[in-house]
């Protein structure tokens, strides 16, 4: 199985997570189930993303896109 069949396979298809020093773009979430100025936790088709940093907003909310702007420190997948 290719590494983009696996991660089709336990992230959905169309699901992406693309993290820059100042933001995180995630696709295909499922809305916000925590948000504070250091924690953001965002639902996905299967599973979570987890971010933690600083000065955290959710800059952007789309239907399939969310875009989490501050000083990021860690993005972790749950």
């Amino acid at each position: 199985m290719s590494w983009k069949d696996e991660i089709d396979r336990n992230w959905g298809v169309g699901s992406c997570v693309h993290v820059y020093p100042d933001a995180v773009v995630v696709e295909g979430h499922k809305g916000l189930l925590c948000y504070s100025p250091q924690y953001i936790k965002i639902k996905r088709k299967k599973g979570c993303v987890a971010i933690e940093g600083e000065r955290l907003t959710a800059c952007e909310i789309g239907r399939d896109e969310v875009k989490i702007e501050g000083k990021i420190a860690k993005v972790e997948w749950l």
